[in-house]
């Protein structure tokens, strides 16, 4: 029998439908590495619908959540297969096509009754709390609707009520658009390459530095490519944990520990705490996040820190070189070994014995701006000497 999709299903508190992440959203950057990466992805996707379309028609029964298919939450809760040995329980996902191929489901519930996502009991409109469980759903403060699994309220920050709490057991409120864009979230860090923030710290017109600048941006291109498919293949193994923190591609740093520059992609694994950095495009595919948290993060600058120390090694000038031919062999010494110096820094992620050429961090002793990229150091301590408010930063 062909089985086709029943346009009511759509509108049904019951109906569900697994989103897939796109790992290269738009304005992603595109290069050979990262389109071998995007054709990888693709491919996977390919070989799911195959096989999901080969065990539909062969009409088995998916003990997998589908991807291609929509299925039916009231039907799969109540074909759960328990192993009479083990005690394990398996779910056998219910499809839509398959139990209202006719459009006439006895079960169907129109969204718009609003059910409690809990005990699925009828309720007011305007209720905040579920009469027949206690479920909270919406916000005391801005009646927005809640989201199963959130702490707080998505629009005002006001914390859920303990007693309605939605927990991870719960399940999930359909049909409720979410706020829970990642670029809004505080947990948001945005790609920054190290080499833009060089940028503006050196004297660009100098040829030596341009060299050592454009050694540190093919280097970047080639972790581009690297982290590109890194993050593919940890997606296709149903992971949305980078196993070491990223720095060309944006990441969650919800559990992330902002001073895990030590481990980046190609270096070995480090003996102590680096956190746990996230895929955002895969954590949050269907964009209700519980680790959502709007507004704007605090963001801070090195150079109002009181570790902050500024370079050694100062630019020779004309008057304390004497003759001109010594003041330029001076300063072309002095841009090479800034130059050198560039790249070695680059290499080894801020940690130098002896950095000379670079502002330091004077707390963790690396050069800057390495230990505070996504300015969210952790060790920023404001200097005492500075009064009033200061100019903000933009990530």
């Amino acid at each position: 029998m062909d089985f086709l999709p029943h346009p009511p299903c759509v509108e049904c508190i019951h109906h569900r439908k697994k989103l897939v992440a796109n790992p290269f959203p738009a304005g992603s950057p595109m290069t050979k590495g990262v389109l071998e990466a995007r054709k990888k992805w693709e491919e996977y996707l390919d070989d799911i619908h195959n096989r999901e379309l080969d065990t539909r028609n062969r009409d088995e029964d998916f003990l997998v959540e589908p991807t291609s298919f929509s299925w039916c939450h009231h039907y799969t809760e109540q074909r759960l297969s328990v192993d009479p040995v083990s005690g394990e329980t398996t779910r056998i996902y219910a499809l839509c096509e398959r139990w209202n191929f006719e459009g006439d489901c006895p079960d169907f519930r129109s969204a718009d009754e609003h059910a409690c996502p809990r005990c699925q009991a009828v309720i007011d409109a305007t209720a905040r709390f579920c009469t027949g469980c206690g479920f909270q759903l919406r916000c005391a403060r801005c009646e927005a609707r809640l989201r199963p699994g959130l702490r707080f309220c998505t629009q005002c920050g006001e914390k859920v009520a303990r007693a309605g709490r939605n927990d991870a057991s719960v399940e999930r409120i359909p049909h409720v658009a979410s706020p829970a864009t990642c670029k809004d979230c505080q947990h948001f860090r945005t790609a920054v390459p190290v080499s833009e923030a060089l940028k503006s710290r050196i004297d660009a017109g100098m040829s030596s530095l341009q060299q050592g600048l454009q050694k540190v941006q093919d280097q970047e291109m080639e972790t581009l490519d690297k982290e590109a498919m890194d993050k593919v293949t940890i997606m296709t193994q149903g992971s949305h944990r980078w196993p070491y923190k990223p720095s060309m591609w944006s990441f969650c740093a919800e559990r992330g520990d902002n001073q895990a520059w030590f481990r980046y992609a190609g270096e070995p694994q480090h003996k102590g705490r680096v956190g746990v950095f996230e895929i955002c495009e895969q954590k949050n595919r269907d964009r209700q996040c519980p680790s959502f948290r709007p507004g704007p993060r605090p963001l801070v600058n090195c150079y109002t820190c009181r570790y902050c120390a500024l370079r050694v090694e100062r630019e020779p000038s004309p008057e304390s070189s004497g003759k001109p031919e010594i003041y330029w062999e001076k300063q072309k010494n002095f841009f090479e070994t800034w130059a050198s110096e560039l790249t070695q820094v680059f290499y080894h992620r801020g940690k130098l014995p002896s950095i000379r050429f670079h502002d330091r961090c004077r707390y963790l002793d690396m050069a800057l701006p390495y230990p505070n990229l996504h300015a969210d150091c952790r060790y920023y301590e404001r200097r005492a000497d500075l009064t009033g408010a200061l100019p903000a930063l933009e990530e």
